[in-house]
């Protein structure tokens, strides 16, 4: 029983590194996004001038 509990504590610590790691991979991957439309806007100016 002991074991059955070491066991789920693990798998919630386990889950929540997942769920903490996909979060930076979401707000990485929002960074990442912003950056290259501010590229493009960048580069439309240059263009259009």
């Amino acid at each position: 029983k002991d074991q059955i509990l070491l066991n789920k504590e693990v798998a919630l610590k386990l889950q929540a590194e997942i769920n903490d790691e996909e979060r930076l991979a979401g707000e990485r991957a929002r960074l990442v996004g912003k950056r290259a439309q501010q590229e493009l806007e960048a580069n439309i100016a240059l263009i259009e001038t």
